[in-house]
């Protein structure tokens, strides 16, 4: 390794670079900028694709336009790291997100006051009578919640009522064919933040301050259900947690249940039809032909790296010249890894996995060298870096690559997530020498 000066950097993409530059993407680092063409496209009708703005507003994206997403990634509620929203497909079947006026109450519910980010409303929920069997119980019966078995994505959004029931609030979807809880988790409060117990089917999978409105601290909570059998119905609860007679209030909203996700993705605000969100794509040219290279990506910490589960593997980038020849960058399968391969006609070389660490920001490389002679490649995360493996075979010349960002192809799914920064170098260099390079 010898050490990396900003000239090394042939292009550079992700929010860092639009915040800093206010392009998307530049050749190099401090040699312009240098704006670098590129195609985006997210074909989008019903501009359904939301993202999180610096002030906690969850806004709408207007079709083909990149979502920039600010991240909190100290802990602090304040939005202060930008970064490009890339996701996939999804179908949201889940309807009336947000509308409870078009779910069946039981008891004596109070609707009441409303609050808003942008397209995110939650509202207020009271229970008024102290009777006992959860009375204010609000239901949401589906006919079909999701596609496919197995694991499923769920979110919902909640904010500190005010005067919430001693035993908390219970969100919960029930299989009612099968007559079992697929997803219960009891909301308690410790001054404005939430506490969650998982009481019953379901994993927790992240909690997040997304903004403010006057005093009230709107959080969104990110679940994954146990095994669901698609062609069951399934009932979404949102009800007080004990059976015992008491009175209270909590802001609920922002329900959503990724169809055929084991994660749950941004949000979709929906009323009485199911809502597809066309799949991002991003990609650059990249003329520059089999050297060896070194790619850096730094990204928020996405909400599949604690998913649980088989999940389809997503992909951070792949450098291709549109044939049977490539170099892939991607993450994550069961055993949550990063991987990298160098397909050579069609037959990938891949080399040894990484795991993801710990962290509200990770950061890993990876190694591209000899590609003219058979070609060797290695991975890096803070927790060290895999020995070189080689490919199958030499790659050779190629011409009219295309630098693809946030996805790859072959089965791969895009990344889910928030891109901060990813850079391609000329060279080899270490995660250490390549992250200094601003």
């Amino acid at each position: 390794m010898s050490e990396c000066f900003p000239k090394d950097v042939l292009l550079r993409v992700g929010g860092a670079t639009l915040h800093r530059f206010g392009y998307p993407a530049v050749a190099g680092s401090r040699r312009g900028p240098v704006e670098l063409p590129l195609t985006f496209a997210r074909a989008d009708a019903s501009t359904c694709a939301t993202y999180i703005d610096r002030d906690g507003t969850v806004r709408v994206a207007e079709a083909n336009k990149l979502r920039r997403e600010f991240v909190d990634l100290d802990g602090d509620g304040v939005r202060e790291s930008p970064g490009l929203l890339l996701e996939g497909s999804t179908v949201i079947k889940s309807r009336y997100s947000q509308d409870f006026t078009n779910w069946t109450p039981a008891g004596t519910p109070v609707l009441g006051a409303t609050l808003s980010l942008g397209v995110l409303s939650i509202r207020q929920v009271t229970d008024d009578d102290g009777a006992t069997s959860e009375d204010h119980h609000i239901a949401y019966g589906a006919s079909a919640l999701f596609v496919g078995n197995g694991v499923k994505g769920v979110c919902i959004h909640v904010s500190k009522g005010a005067s919430p029931p001693a035993s908390g609030s219970r969100v919960q979807i029930n299989d009612s064919t099968a007559v079992a809880t697929r997803l219960s988790a009891i909301i308690t409060w410790s001054g404005t933040t939430p506490s969650v117990n998982m009481a019953g089917g379901g994993t927790l999978l992240r909690q997040q301050q997304v903004g403010v409105v006057g005093s009230a601290i709107i959080w969104r909570l990110d679940f994954q259900t146990t095994a669901v059998t698609a062609a069951n119905n399934h009932d979404v609860l949102l009800i007080p947690a004990s059976t015992a007679a008491e009175t209270g209030d909590i802001y609920w909203g922002g329900f959503q249940a990724d169809s055929a996700l084991a994660f749950p993705s941004s949000y979709v605000v929906t009323t009485n039809t199911d809502v597809t969100r066309a799949a991002d794509s991003l990609t650059l040219p990249f003329n520059f032909g089999p050297m060896d290279l070194t790619v850096l990506a730094k990204i928020a910490r996405p909400v599949w790296a604690d998913a649980v589960g088989t999940i389809t593997i997503p992909g951070i980038c792949q450098i291709s010249d549109g044939g049977a020849n490539s170099l892939r960058f991607y993450g994550v399968d069961t055993s949550r890894n990063w991987q990298t391969d160098i397909t050579i006609a069609g037959s990938p070389g891949s080399f040894a996995a990484r795991a993801i660490t710990a962290g509200t920001s990770i950061a890993m490389s990876a190694q591209f060298k000899n590609l003219g002679t058979g070609g060797q490649g290695a991975l890096e995360s803070t927790a060290g870096q895999s020995a070189f493996a080689s490919a199958v075979a030499a790659m050779g010349a190629y011409s009219n690559q295309t630098l693809r960002v946030g996805s790859t192809a072959g089965g791969t799914l895009p990344l889910y997530g928030v891109l901060l920064d990813l850079k391609v170098f000329r060279g080899l260099f270490t995660l250490a020498e390549a992250g200094a390079v601003d």
